[in-house]
């Protein structure tokens, strides 16, 4: 810190010698030098005053740039705002429907372009600097927008009429793609022209293009037209250079590919229909060759297919055909021939050394009709086919809704299975097991429907066959049902076999599976053997129902044998008409026999017993009974007991041998059949 150092000036200053007369003299002298210090004040005050006026004025100035600098910066910027909202609504009508100015366009664009303006210069245009600044760039911006606005309409003018051009040329390349006649042409480049003529002011060149685009989109619906009626001619045509002076090259070439690919179009059409046309008729030749091929027709048929195959080029198939139509009439008269017999004659043929061509066609032909006889006869109604081929004649239709059409049926089912030796009568035509089918396979209402309609059928051959065609395989119990469903008591009988399978699930230890297939086997043995093996199956099945349908209602639950021979016996379809007991089973000399349905004991045991020699034959229905050492079958030993009854189909039995079982023969082969029906009464 400096040392404290006093203000105060202590410097002592020398005092000059006083005297009376310098008094007054240094009065004056003070008052002159005091006269002189004010003036220069005064002066030096009016400098200072002159000095903050000029640095006022400069301030002023300053201040005046610095504000009109602002207000410059902030006008350009709304003039730029100004030329931005102006361009941008010229935009916007210049864009207007359809993408062309409207017609008003320069109007509306001046009156805005003026009230944008007059706003700006009334807000900037009072200031002198300001207005001097900005009234010419007003000026600039008014007539450039107006001379882009007249160029724009004229441009809009210009880009409308060859919109119009356009859009015109277009619909007449469809006048012409339509109608190419030369009136038409000549109409529609008339119009053109008119057109042109009549467009505004543009450039010469662009009214040419429009012209000539005019003149070549008639000319190309023209050529092609012309293509679609005749590509082959039209293309000649562009060769030839009848479009060079309207087309553009790049044009021409278009037309003479589509020319080319119009042909070549054809050409592949022509090729497939063709193609189709011949596979259609081979589908045609080959459909009646398989209606042929089953028997149908006759040998003359063939032939005709024969020629119908060479006319489209088949050589091979036609010399086959006329082949078969040799051995068909060869075996003309063989059609109703049972397999048997046509085997036979087969056997002889086939024995020769030598055949004649005759002989040799015979031979084949017969192998061919064995061989389409053998699938008919082993197809679903097989027998009624062969019928059907046998006679030419059509099988009449069943209608569930008229039973004597299924009689009818039935009858004609019968006859056709005896004539062809079939083992079973199949009533129903394969178009006709699909309907029956669904009812049988149905609930309980549609089975039972099902067994009401083939009921209709009347003979129990039939409507058992009818139900072995339209039933499952395991479906024994509705076959039986089937064919006791027409008897007195057979619609209960029919309800308490399709019930069974329900109330099996019941009656639980009420049946016995071993102890039924047992007592089943002695009680009917061997007395169902002519019947068949899958005839016994069902009736068991049958049997089984009905004993635990019976079984459910009596409220038991124990296993019945009695109880179940009883329902064996309603199974093998026995009843009682209040007088007689028919069907069923009776014994007979120690053996248990088979009734037919509808039948007493004593109308088979009895016809048996006044059986003689005339009745026999009058009888057979196979040829004469004959002993296993070739001794023949005499009536009495029909009755002697060492022959048991065995039904084999409806009323017809075949007689087995009491001792070792088996059927006696016939001189023609196959068991001895005896039909009692035919044994009087």
């Amino acid at each position: 810190m400096e040392p404290f150092r006093s203000r105060v000036d202590t410097t002592v200053v020398p005092v000059a010698d006083r005297n009376p007369g310098a008094f007054g003299g240094g009065i004056g002298q003070g008052l002159q030098m005091l006269g002189q210090a004010g003036e220069q004040a005064i002066a030096r005050n009016a400098a200072a005053q002159e000095q903050i006026a000029e640095d006022q004025h400069r301030i002023a100035m300053l201040q005046r740039q610095r504000a009109l600098q602002q207000q410059t910066t902030e006008g350009l910027k709304d003039f730029e705002a100004v030329e931005s909202d102006i361009n941008q609504y010229d935009l916007q009508l210049r864009n207007g429907a359809g993408g062309t100015a409207a017609p008003d366009y320069e109007s509306k664009l001046a009156e805005y372009r003026t009230k944008k303006t007059d706003e700006f210069l009334g807000k900037y245009g009072t200031d002198p600097d300001l207005r001097e600044r900005f009234v010419p760039m007003v000026a600039r911006l008014r007539a450039n927008s107006g001379d882009r606005a007249a160029v724009a309409a004229m441009q809009g003018r210009v880009t409308q009429s060859v919109d119009d051009s356009q859009q015109l040329a277009d619909n007449f390349y469809n006048s012409a793609r339509t109608d190419r006649s030369a009136g038409n042409i000549d109409l529609l480049i008339d119009k053109a022209d008119a057109f042109v003529a009549a467009l505004p002011p543009m450039p010469p060149e662009q009214r040419k293009a429009i012209a000539r685009n005019f003149h070549q989109r008639i000319a190309l619906g023209a050529a092609e037209k012309a293509i679609d009626e005749d590509p082959s001619a039209t293309l000649k045509t562009i060769e030839e250079g009848a479009f060079n002076d309207v087309l553009a090259p790049q044009q021409l070439e278009t037309l003479r590919t589509h020319a080319e690919t119009e042909i070549r179009r054809r050409e592949a059409d022509a090729r497939a229909t063709a193609a189709l046309q011949m596979k259609a008729a081979r589908e045609a030749l080959a459909t009646r060759e398989a209606e042929l091929e089953t028997g149908a027709g006759a040998p003359a048929d063939l032939t005709t297919l024969a020629n119908q195959y060479a006319a489209i080029g088949d050589t091979s198939k036609a010399v086959q055909l006329r082949a078969k139509a040799a051995q068909r009439l060869a075996v003309e008269g063989s059609r109703d021939w049972t397999p048997g017999q046509m085997q036979q004659k087969i056997s002889e043929l086939q024995a020769k050394q030598v055949r004649t061509p005759a002989e040799a066609s015979l031979l084949t032909g017969l192998q061919e009709q064995f061989r389409q006889t053998s699938e008919r006869l082993n197809g679903s109604g097989g027998a009624l086919a062969q019928y059907a081929y046998a006679t030419r004649k059509t099988i009449d239709p069943i209608d569930p809704g008229k039973p004597e059409t299924l009689r009818a049926r039935a009858q004609l089912a019968v006859a056709a299975s005896a004539q062809y030796g079939r083992p079973n009568v199949e009533p129903l035509l394969p178009s006709e097991v699909d309907g029956f089918r669904q009812l049988a396979q149905g609930g309980p209402e549609q089975r039972l429907q099902a067994l009401q309609t083939l009921a209709a059928l009347g003979d129990a051959r039939a409507v058992y066959g009818a139900a072995r065609q339209i039933s499952n395989k395991e479906d024994g119990a509705f076959r039986i049902a089937a064919m006791r469903f027409g008897i007195p008591g057979g619609k209960q009988l029919a309800s308490d076999i399709l019930r069974g399978p329900d109330a099996q699930k019941v009656i639980g230890k009420g049946w016995n599976q071993a102890g039924a297939l047992q007592a089943y086997q002695q009680y009917v043995g061997g007395s169902l053997a002519g019947l068949g093996p899958e005839f016994a199956g069902d009736t068991f099945e049958a049997a089984k129902a009905i004993y635990a349908s019976t079984m459910q209602a009596q409220g038991k639950s124990e296993w019945d044998p009695a109880a179940f021979q009883t329902s064996i016996e309603r199974a093998l379809g026995s009843y009682s008409d209040g007088r007689f007991n028919k069907g069923g089973s009776t014994v007979w000399k120690g053996f248990r026999v088979v009734v037919p349905t509808g039948w007493t004991a004593d109308g088979v045991f009895g016809r048996l017993s006044r059986l003689n020699g005339e009745a026999l034959g009058s009888a057979r229905v196979s040829g004469s009974g004959v002993w296993p050492d070739g001794s023949p079958l005499y009536t009495g030993q029909l009755r002697d007991g060492s022959l048991v009854p065995v039904l084999m189909t409806g009323t017809t039995y075949g007689f087995r041998s009491a001792r070792t079982g088996r059927l006696l023969a016939s001189q023609g082969g196959g068991p001895f059949l005896l039909d009692m029906a035919k044994v009087p009464w």
